[in-house]
């Protein structure tokens, strides 16, 4: 009997393994993100007060298995960018969402399929010169073996739409747009590597696109620029880049000299420096002050001792 229950033991452990190994489980892993594109994932469009303006949106389904997908409109608050800094609590509402219409906002995508959805946006007349700003949120699903009425909700994805009503003023733009904290991480670096800092804020009505443009130049030597990743800065945000750089050759002093382009030729810029020595030239130098010290100290010391004993 003790002999038959361990055989029992047996089979079911193995019987688990078997399972585990082999048999695939009914979850949101079965169909990865990656198995779903769209695009245009970043829609920037340009709105007339009192018209409807339509745009159409692809969704691909490239995995081996249906999905179902709703889509829906929403604000900024769906998106929490670490980068992102905002001037006022209101920063990231607008009523572009309340505007939008998606048909079909519920589809079925076969195995290896695409179907296109219309975002209409219905401007109102007595829309004022500005920006406004919305998210799509796609929410992927798969029907649940064994609760029918409970489908398995994958990986939410997040479309943008960035629309501006009217021609925004590029003068009005740069005059209402600021470098901030364009400094180095530290003033005195130990090795080549040093790290910049800054942010780009925008106090305009509207958002635009920032191109940054980081040009180093050594004491002695030629300048090396370096363009940094472009960003979409909103209304009364600001967003935050840090660069690492690695500027050649050696030098004990560099300029860095920043550049972010605002789109119409228009730019903002601003300058700052750092210095670079390498641990064992900083560690000759402690060195070399604390034997001038230690020799400065004694001669004051004998003195001192000279004047007791003349006294």
């Amino acid at each position: 009997m003790i002999l038959h229950t361990k055989y029992v033991f047996v089979y079911l452990f193995i019987g688990l393994l078997v399972y585990w190994f082999i048999v695939p489980p009914t979850s949101a892993q079965t169909i990865p993100q990656q198995a779903i594109s769209i695009s245009p994932i970043i829609d920037d469009i340009t709105l007339t007060p009192g018209t409807e303006t339509t745009h159409t949106i692809t969704i691909v389904n490239n995995s081996d298995n249906p999905i179902g997908m709703t889509v829906e409109p929403g604000d900024l608050s769906a998106l929490q960018s670490p980068d992102t800094i905002y001037s006022t609590p209101q920063s990231h509402s607008s009523p572009l969402p309340s505007w939008i219409t998606i048909a079909p906002a519920t589809l079925l995508l076969p195995a290896h399929t695409q179907r296109e959805i219309l975002v209409h946006i219905q401007t109102p007349s007595r829309a004022t010169l500005g920006g406004y700003y919305a998210t799509l949120l796609y929410t992927p699903f798969i029907s649940q073996q064994h609760i029918p009425t409970q489908p398995i909700v994958l990986a939410h994805l997040v479309g943008l739409i960035f629309a501006t009503v009217g021609v925004p003023d590029s003068s009005h733009l740069k005059n209402n747009t600021h470098i901030l904290s364009f400094a180095p991480a530290h003033w005195i670096f130990e090795t080549q590597k040093a790290s910049v800092t800054f942010a780009v804020a925008n106090d305009y009505v509207t958002h635009f696109s920032a191109k940054p443009f980081l040009t180093v130049t050594p004491l002695f030597g030629k300048p090396t620029t370096t363009l940094l990743e472009e960003k979409h800065v909103l209304p009364s945000t600001a967003r935050v880049w840090n660069s690492t750089l690695r500027p050649t050759p050696y030098a004990p002093l560099y300029f860095a000299h920043l550049a972010v382009s605002l789109g119409n030729g228009e730019q903002i810029s601003a300058d700052t420096w750092f210095v670079v020595i390498p641990y064992h030239i900083l560690v000759s130098i402690f060195i070399a002050l604390c034997a001038v010290g230690m020799t400065l100290f004694r001669k004051r010391i004998r003195r001192a001792i000279g004047i007791l004993l003349k006294g």
